[in-house]
């Protein structure tokens, strides 16, 4: 009874982030200049989503161009972390599916990439948008979205050294 119990408190301290993760899609997400191509204006984050994996697919198509000729090492930060972002959003939709197991030692590698996809977006956090995008302005639904996976990554961390099993058992656990 206890076990399950546990597993109930841990579903809804996972839902709080994922609750403002949810919330992030409507916020206004970045503001584009009125002369971009892309979706020029004030975008939701669904819209954000959208735009970091049509980023994506032009930065693999065009990844050897990156390399050629002068660049700044902040574009290229700038533009590797932007076309990225959409992959996080899957790892917040694994979230609920993998909350009972965050006890277990094998959760290590999904709290350590969650913990990584808190640092990704950290160019864009610390505004280091190149010249060439001078239009582009972040909004709060960004800050939003990146605090959500913050959360998610602090909860996913404290549920797995609180739980018994995940600190005291050993791996392999031995033959009985």
């Amino acid at each position: 009874m206890a076990a399950t119990n546990r597993v109930n408190r841990d579903v809804y301290v996972v839902a709080i982030p994922l609750v403002l993760w949810i919330c992030s899609f409507f916020l206004p997400t970045i503001t584009l200049s009125s002369s971009d191509w892309f979706f020029p204006g004030t975008n939701p984050g669904i819209v954000a989503a959208l735009d970091s994996f049509l980023a994506g697919i032009l930065v693999a198509s065009e990844f050897r161009q990156l390399f050629k000729g002068p660049f700044q090492i902040r574009e290229l930060l700038f533009l590797l972390s932007a076309s990225v972002l959409w992959v996080a959003n899957l790892w917040m939709l694994k979230a609920p599916f993998v909350v009972n197991r965050l006890q277990l030692r094998s959760s290590r590698s999904y709290i350590i990439a969650l913990w990584l996809w808190v640092l990704v977006p950290l160019p864009i956090a610390l505004n280091t948008t190149p010249q060439s995008y001078q239009g582009l302005r972040i909004e709060v639904g960004f800050f939003v979205w990146w605090a959500s996976f913050g959360l998610l990554a602090l909860c996913a961390t404290t549920l797995h050294l609180t739980s018994p099993v995940g600190k005291l058992l050993p791996y392999p656990p031995p033959q009985k």
